[in-house]
């Protein structure tokens, strides 16, 4: 009997021994394409080799993959400074790889690769005589707040609560909500209650994302296991959308429903300082007034979505 166990035993070692071996070379292997990646001519390449370098190598050696994507973050910075270079597709399209590759690994390195990528030149439409594609600054912070919900709702929780108090209302709360509700039971109460105080009829005619964000917690309709105490619902998995307890829910959906009244009941409605008015056509959809079709455009999918769910859920 011990001779068996002894034979297994060496039999584990030497598996664990080869297991390791190749996972050296394969490591030797990786670092020589890594090397062998300055020499090629286009940044745009070797910052791919970086950015998918950085990610395997992470949880091996940490400190090397931080350096390859910070290596990574400082050749897009070059790219967005050369003014030869008109290609801002390219360099949006690295950059939310590398932004939201790193902010799987640490949420923290993911925002600040997210400041330091970003575009010091302002928005231009055309140069040299070629048309340039914006910046996507705000999209990508939607999508790194998104990503990160799933892998550091803590740091989600307080980005999430800093927008909320600058006025901003970010299109991935539903998310960073569901999230929370699965893993941080207190997080979830103060951010849910917080962001249904925020999301007022005044805010939610105002502003574009407030609607967005409106549309987006009222669309999967009332959790079905909530205790029905306010925001206090219980989602049986983080991929539940459907984070607002009935009551939440239904409050919130009063407030939309307001909001869309406001603008476009039986015929006309005064919105904003200029006195202008808002006329519907007839299938009761808004007519906006000049410089405020975006909130007359948000009050509409308000209504649409209020009234769908209005009649499933009341």
């Amino acid at each position: 009997m011990s001779g068996a166990r002894s034979y297994q035993s060496n039999s584990r070692n030497r598996a664990a021994d080869t297991g390791e071996k190749l996972e050296q070379k394969a490591i030797a292997l990786l670092e020589q394409i890594i090397g062998e990646a300055q020499s090629l001519k286009l940044p745009e390449n070797r910052i791919r080799v970086q950015i998918a370098a950085g990610d395997i190598l992470w949880d091996r050696n940490p400190g090397r993959a931080r350096g390859l994507f910070s290596d990574a973050g400082v050749l897009i910075s070059q790219m967005s400074a050369d003014a030869d270079r008109d290609d801002v597709q390219m360099f949006n399209r690295l950059r939310q790889q590398l932004v939201l590759t790193a902010a799987r690994h640490d949420s923290e390195l993911g925002y600040q690769l997210l400041r330091s990528t970003q575009r010091q030149t302002s928005n231009t439409n055309v140069v040299n005589g070629r048309r340039f594609i914006a910046d996507q600054q705000p999209n990508l912070e939607q999508s790194l707040l998104a990503t990160i919900a799933a892998t550091d709702p803590k740091v989600a929780y307080q980005k999430a609560n800093e927008s909320l108090d600058k006025g901003e209302f970010p299109t991935a709360l539903n998310r960073v909500l569901a999230q929370l509700q699965a893993k941080d039971k207190e997080a979830f109460t103060k951010l849910s209650d917080k962001t249904l105080n925020r999301l007022n009829p005044d805010n939610l005619l105002s502003n574009r994302d407030a609607a967005m964000v409106a549309i987006s917690l009222l669309t999967p309709g009332p959790s079905s296991t909530s205790t029905d105490s306010s925001t206090n619902a219980t989602a049986t998995n983080a991929s539940d959308n459907r984070v607002l307890g009935e009551t939440a829910y239904h409050d919130l959906l009063d407030k939309t429903v307001t909001a869309a009244l406001s603008v476009s009941s039986t015929g006309s409605a005064t919105v904003g300082g200029d006195g202008s008015d808002a006329k519907s056509d007839a299938t009761g959809r808004q007519q906006c007034p000049s410089g405020r079709s975006e909130c007359c455009s948000a009050a509409n999918a308000v209504a649409a979505v209020s009234t769908s769910r209005a009649e499933g859920h009341r």
